[in-house]
């Protein structure tokens, strides 16, 4: 218990006493039992001002916001997503964000300057992908490394190759105007001299072997967004076809 507790009864019930004796010398008993009854309010009052100035000196420390807080908050983000990078490359068959450009993004967002990146390739690339979600994620990190375009179906890949040269083409392999399994062979009937990378979700090696059979120079599971493979397999395909 705080020492200065009883001290400041002890002098509340000093004060009472004797303000009361000068008022009314010869009625001890009233003052006596007034000076008892204030001093035991201002104890009682004490005690609760002492666990109230506790409680907040607890609720500061639990609150408290320091730089040492701050560095520690920030420490245990990174720690988040690299658990997540971890997790999502762990899973069998999911498909997986490229956790580089997402980690750029916001530095940039943080900073106003975006980090430093390797210089984008001048070589273009027609991304041929129906699936919104596939293109997104195929298109955020191709376009980090190549000049891409993007085009959603198979009448609108040949026209846009066509009436522009593209150093490779990355085609799904199943699309909505496409015959199932002839993908590449509609593709490269209509645009014979295209570099083909096939993408797909099917991981079935007779897939695979039949797009390659058709023409394709390689492909890539939807499951790998690995930037440096993705950047890897497509300068392989175009510098075969040289």
């Amino acid at each position: 218990m705080n020492p200065t507790l009883p001290a400041v009864a002890a002098v509340a019930c000093g004060f009472t006493f004797g303000a009361a004796t000068v008022v009314d010398p010869q009625s001890i008993l009233i003052p006596l039992t007034t000076a008892l009854a204030v001093a035991g309010s201002v104890w009682a009052a004490a005690r609760r001002f002492q666990s109230i100035v506790a409680k907040n000196v607890e609720v500061e420390r639990r609150l408290g916001v320091t730089e040492k807080g701050i560095v520690d908050l920030v420490r245990q983000v990174k720690e988040g997503f690299d658990k997540v990078d971890s997790s999502l490359k762990d899973m069998k068959g999911q498909r997986t964000l490229d956790i580089e450009i997402l980690r750029s993004e916001i530095a940039e967002a943080a900073t106003g300057k975006r980090p430093a990146m390797a210089p984008r390739s001048n070589k273009k690339v027609l991304l041929v992908e129906d699936d919104a979600n596939d293109r997104e994620l195929f298109r955020r990190t191709l376009s980090s490394i190549f000049d891409i375009d993007v085009a959603t179906s198979m009448a609108q890949a040949t026209q846009m190759a066509k009436t522009q040269a593209y150093d490779c083409v990355v085609l799904d392999l199943l699309l909505p105007d496409s015959s199932e399994g002839r993908t590449v062979e509609e593709f490269l009937r209509e645009i014979p001299s295209a570099v083909c990378v096939v993408i797909t979700g099917n991981q079935n090696p007779a897939l695979i072997a039949a797009a390659k059979q058709q023409g394709a120079s390689a492909y890539i599971f939807k499951s790998n967004q690995d930037r440096k493979y993705l950047e890897q397999t497509i300068n392989n395909a175009i510098m075969r076809n040289l």
